[in-house]
């Protein structure tokens, strides 16, 4: 789980990209988080998941997201 010789300030590389989505996150940014709090296989809840960052994370990374988006906009 958590590495903690970790910085508190994270340098994140970050490409725009065209969702339509205003506050999208670098995957990475969801990714630590999740890395250093659950253990693979745990499932990770994301009340707000938007573009689906979280969920590219939770995949990414060996979780299980649970998570919720009430914009039809963005739920596919």
């Amino acid at each position: 789980m958590g590495d903690r010789t970790q910085s508190t300030l994270w340098s994140l590389e970050h490409s725009k990209n065209d969702t339509g989505h205003g506050t999208q996150k670098p995957v990475e940014a969801m990714g630590r988080p999740m890395e250093n709090n659950a253990s693979p296989g745990q499932a990770v809840y994301e009340p707000f998941s938007g573009s689906g960052t979280s969920l590219i994370a939770a995949e990414t990374c060996g979780r299980v997201c649970l998570a919720l988006e009430i914009d039809p906009l963005y739920v596919d």
